[in-house]
């Protein structure tokens, strides 16, 4: 019915819940104005009677529609991700259905139970490999004569059952197991119990980390009661905390089901194993010394500090504790966008690979390393150095006083410093306030026409000339950011790494082949800065 992106203009007018200028919605959904108009074009065509997108040449565009209507696109969006699964998603099915299977299953059968061509199973193979191999200790045992599947231990398979399963999919007519009806009924149960016990225990995980751990929970209970039972421990005698003697005994009360010792244990990792938004002091200081001899080696090679303060230090520290059990137990977290941050900000990706890997003693897998360029990123924006302001005005005191505090108010968190002066010492002093300000505004017509440097405002601003402001400020961070890329190229990566001549000119381009980037990602300086 609509393309993705209509969805998300739609989604987008929805959200805001009243007129959104083009310009903004444009931006929002990442796409040019051109190209929204057209889409809203195709959106309104297929409600003729009444377009359900108003437009405004002043206003810019409303959705107007019913409940019912909105409703209806709604589970149009549903049905679209039902049955448009794509390569990926075929992938997972194929994974899930070996997952699901007691011993070899040959390819013809396969492509039976998913109504697939045996030549479009084999195509996808290819893929489920990748998935199992950022799994330690999976892989897939081919058999001539009986077929294939995947060998590894039953924790290790609800691992991956957790990482692949998606929700939109009807396992059980797809692999033929009634059983996999109750999963949904499980969750909506564990769902319950778990928050309830992490609000108790004072655990707050993000919502990504908690999701996985609840399906983690209705995987084991669905597998063990189809007889995919784990093998118990050699060593019972393992303390087991009380979240988890909570969390089985809430289970057996609700679900009317008994984890086993080794579920027990292997929970108990899953914990261990969170990703947590808060928690208590760890014993992490060798972590953070690493941390502290990553930043000292980034500035050595760059001359760029981060300046990461104690608070963000800690953060990470804990994910890197985390982050450590997760790979020693064999499960990273799925990377969701590994190409985008890839293209986005591989100068920080590429830091962290040579730099904080070596420090730290282990590799970190591009799935687990976006988590941390993303940290990197954010104590990057943090320094940026914010703009100064000057105001060149003759307007009363009062009306400057308001002026001022306004734009504090819209755009506080951009600039460092508002100076206004009149009009009168701006010109005796000219060179001085040009060397010394990087934005400049006027309520003056005079001086907005006599210099391109100054953006005529009234006094009595409006959210247009806001708007306006803004995209003056994101013009000159975007200067100050190439040139600090630039400095940063500079002294860190050396001639010899490009492999050109004494003379030649060191390119982005040359950065990015030499780094493997496709340039066809347009991929800018802006971006990695």
């Amino acid at each position: 019915m609509f393309t993705e992106r209509q969805f998300k203009i739609i989604a987008g007018l929805k959200g805001a819940g009243e007129w959104v200028k083009g310009s903004i919605l444009a931006e929002t959904i990442g796409v040019s104005v051109k190209t929204l108009q057209m889409d809203i074009k195709k959106i309104n065509e297929q409600y003729q009677d009444k377009p359900i997108i108003l437009s405004n040449n002043r206003l810019g565009y409303l959705l107007d529609c019913s409940d019912i209507i909105f409703n209806d696109i709604q589970n149009s969006e549903d049905k679209k991700e039902l049955n448009s699964q794509g390569v990926y998603g075929r992938s997972k099915q194929i994974l899930m259905l070996l997952l699901f299977e007691k011993d070899y299953i040959k390819i013809g059968d396969i492509a039976d139970k998913l109504f697939l061509s045996k030549s479009t199973i084999n195509t996808n193979l290819a893929q489920v490999r990748r998935i199992i191999e950022r799994t330690l200790g999976v892989n897939i045992e081919v058999s001539a004569s009986r077929g294939i599947r995947i060998q590894a231990s039953e924790n290790r398979k609800r691992i991956i059952c957790m990482k692949a399963m998606e929700n939109k999919v009807d396992y059980a007519t797809i692999l033929g197991i009634d059983e996999f009806n109750n999963i949904y009924y499980y969750e909506e149960i564990l769902s319950d119990i778990i928050s309830k016990l992490f609000i108790e225990y004072d655990i707050i995980a993000t919502g990504e980390s908690y999701k996985d751990f609840i399906r983690f929970l209705s995987i084991s209970i669905l597998r063990s009661k189809l007889m995919f039972e784990e093998v118990e421990l050699e060593n019972n005698d393992i303390d087991i905390e009380d979240l988890v003697i909570e969390i089985s005994s809430k289970v057996k009360d609700k679900i009317n089901y008994v984890f086993s010792n080794s579920e027990l244990y292997y929970i108990q990792l899953r914990v261990q194993e969170l990703n947590l938004i808060k928690k208590k002091k760890q014993e992490n200081q060798m972590i953070i010394d690493s941390l502290n001899r990553f930043e000292k080696e980034v500035y050595m090679q760059t001359g760029y500090s981060f300046n990461m303060d104690k608070e963000l230090i800690d953060i990470i520290a804990n994910h890197i504790m985390s982050m450590k059990k997760r790979i020693l137990s064999g499960r990273t977290n799925i990377g969701n966008y590994t190409k985008e941050i890839s293209i986005r900000y591989p100068l920080e990706q590429h830091l962290l690979k040579t730099c904080l890997c070596s420090i730290l003693g282990f590799d970190i897998p591009e799935s687990e390393l976006d988590y941390l360029v993303l940290y990197l990123t954010a104590a990057i924006e943090k320094n940026r150095e914010k703009v100064k302001l000057l105001i060149v005005s003759d307007k009363s005191v009062s009306s400057i006083y308001n002026l001022q505090q306004y734009l504090k108010y819209y755009i506080g968190e951009r600039i460092t410093e508002i100076e206004t002066i009149p009009l009168y010492i701006f010109k005796q002093k000219q060179k001085e306030y040009i060397s010394k300000y990087k934005l400049f505004i006027t309520t003056e017509e005079e001086l907005a026409l006599k210099s391109k440097r100054f953006f005529l405002i009234n006094q009595f601003i409006i959210s247009d000339e806001i708007e306006s402001i803004r995209k003056k400020i994101k013009d000159i961070e975007k200067v100050e950011a190439d040139n600090n890329v630039k400095k940063m190229y500079d002294k860190y990566f050396k001639r010899e790494l490009y492999e050109v001549g004494k003379d030649e000119e060191i390119t982005l381009d040359k950065v990015l082949r030499r780094f493997k980037v496709n340039k066809d990602n347009k991929v800018s300086i802006e971006s990695i800065g």
